[in-house]
């Protein structure tokens, strides 16, 4: 099984989770033997008349969240802490998010 999520690299040079969706969960777990199809709709941000996604997607063996690699767009005013990672009111749930998101 491989637990799976996709960001996306955004004209605007934000990035953010777009599987499985961010209110779901931080990753879908995907059995070998099956087909997942994933349906994306694609538009641009306000403002824009072109531009390019780029989707990059993640493939685990462990449950890993990927969300500290999301940023906010570079023409929007920041959203994030003083740290620059999104809170989420949790520890590190693997020894990755440790590494990259906390203090040891």
């Amino acid at each position: 099984m491989v637990k799976a999520t996709v960001l996306d690299l955004q004209p605007d040079w934000g990035m953010q989770q777009v599987y499985p969706d961010p209110c779901d969960s931080d990753y879908k777990t995907i059995d070998p033997e099956s087909d997942d199809i994933i349906p994306f709709q694609a538009s641009l941000p306000t403002g824009y008349n072109t531009g390019k996604d780029v989707l990059k997607a993640f493939g685990a063996v462990e449950p890993t969240n990927f969300r500290w690699l999301e940023l906010p767009p570079l023409d929007q005013p920041p959203t994030r802490d003083s740290s620059g990672l999104r809170s989420s009111g949790r520890g590190p749930a693997n020894q990755l998010e440790k590494l990259v998101r906390y203090d040891s």
